[in-house]
């Protein structure tokens, strides 16, 4: 019995790690969407030109996007004006950039904190033109369940520049922010494999990534990219590479191989049908660190695929060596092992994505009818895209349970023990002392076997 309760204390405890996911009182506070209001000092809006890539190259780039000086006005979702001030926004994004409803940037000369933020906020933030959707909310918020390290701080606004409304965006902290927040040293390097590189001065290939692909750098910053820190990066990247396709096991020593796992498994449940634009990241917080996965970034094609297939990226070769690492039992094994850890993940996205529009559901409805006036499309209606997302995130959990639900170890009998350990009382029990050393024990280690799981749970 001491058994079970012990295990029922693991659980408390990481279950604690997502107790504030969604939460909100019983009866919500209904809310408005926040109104970002933009005044630029020429009373023009800021432009940018379009470039198109070389032969064999796709996509379109922007250049000439530069700041223009602005006044920015901040209305929370209580209605009060929390900013007001001077700031820089420019046109950003590439293809994105050139539909009418356009993405910017918005720079202040200070960190900037808003009304939900957890922290003092950051200079840069990006308003991004996916604001007349779910898909944004749905699937940050399912990157965090899934154990990817950071994902960044949003909110759905309505954006006016210049006295003329421009319609629903979701303003987000810029991907410089990545850096700070993942805690990359000098040493370290952030890196995207960007379909995009044909348009960026600094970037390299390796025997992996070619062709209309390269690594361009996030971290460092241009003025610290020396030959060496370039080539030292690339011949890294190689090394990754050749132990990834020739080592059956050395490989999680060169990559964080949960990091990986957490990453294929947020992406499998976001159904993104993109490959080339998916905004894929790769870190290393310093010169004696694994190699690891960035956040998911940029939605705008997610929940596009059909139910019953792997996300583009995972059954994709020559991209995220997802060839390699599922030919493999042990990262198999790691990948379920992260989707045990969060088997109830549709439970916890319903929850939170309810709470959030019992809050702020009917002001963003009105929004999004606005931004259908505003840009001659017809709006969606929020509970109706709600009810859809959530029943495919409920078809998707069985899915995916399904299809590896022979990669790991047989959890059932430990999840039965914690579900009556639930029932005790911590008072009936003499030692007391016992937490730190339970909290230890991780049963979704890659190294446990079935055999030492089954004692865990005996009585």
């Amino acid at each position: 019995m001491e058994k079970y309760f012990r295990n029922f204390l693991i659980i408390m405890f990481v279950g604690i790690l997502f107790s504030g996911v969604g939460k909100t009182d019983a009866k919500a506070e209904e809310l408005s969407i926040p109104t970002i209001n933009v005044v630029t000092e020429t009373g023009e809006d800021p432009t940018c030109d379009f470039v198109t890539p070389p032969s064999g190259y796709a996509g379109i780039g922007i250049i000439n996007n530069d700041y223009v000086v602005c006044d920015v006005e901040y209305i929370d979702s209580k209605n009060e004006k929390i900013v007001d001030e001077t700031a820089k926004i420019k046109v950003r994004g590439n293809t994105s950039a050139t539909y009418p409803k356009k993405p910017f940037m918005i720079k202040f000369d200070k960190k900037k904190g808003f009304d939900f933020c957890t922290d003092k906020g950051t200079k840069k933030w990006v308003l991004l033109t996916l604001g007349d959707n779910l898909a944004f909310y749905i699937s940050n918020t399912v990157a965090k369940l899934c154990g990817v390290e950071w994902q960044p701080q949003f909110q759905y606004v309505n954006l006016t520049m210049n006295g003329d409304y421009r319609g629903t965006y979701v303003m987000v902290e810029a991907a410089d922010t990545m850096v700070k927040n993942l805690d990359i040293d000098d040493t370290g390097f952030m890196i995207e494999c960007d379909p995009y590189a044909w348009h960026e001065n600094i970037k390299f290939m390796t025997n992996y990534i070619g062709g209309a692909l390269a690594y361009t750098f996030k971290h460092p910053e241009d003025e610290m990219l020396t030959d060496e820190v370039i080539t030292n990066t690339q011949k890294y990247m190689i090394g990754i590479t050749n132990t990834i396709i020739n080592s059956s096991e050395d490989y999680m020593d060169a990559i964080d191989a949960n990091s990986f796992a957490s990453w294929f498994l947020a992406k499998d449940y976001q159904l993104s049908i993109d490959l080339w634009g998916s905004n894929i990241y790769y870190y290393r917080k310093n010169s004696e660190s694994k190699l690891q996965m960035g956040p998911t970034w940029d939605f705008d094609n997610d929940y596009k695929d059909e139910d019953n297939v792997w996300s583009a990226v995972h059954r994709s070769k020559g991209l995220v060596y997802s060839e390699y690492l599922f030919n493999r039992d042990s990262f198999k094994k790691i990948y379920r092992n992260e989707y045990e850890k969060n088997r109830s993940i549709y439970e916890k996205i319903k929850e939170s994505a309810e709470n959030y529009i019992d809050s702020y559901g009917t002001s963003l409805q009105e929004s999004w009818n606005k931004n259908a006036d505003r840009w001659g499309t017809s709006a969606l209606n929020v509970k109706t895209e709600l009810e859809s997302l959530i029943e495919k995130y409920r078809k998707r959990n069985e899915w995916i349970d399904e299809q590896t639900k022979n990669w790991s170890l047989d959890f059932s009998g430990y999840y039965e023990a914690v579900e009556e350990a639930s029932s005790y009382n911590p008072d009936d029990y003499e030692n007391g002392n016992i937490l730190q050393e339970l909290l230890d024990i991780d049963v979704y280690d890659i190294s446990v076997t079935q055999e030492e799981l089954d004692k865990i749970t005996e009585n």
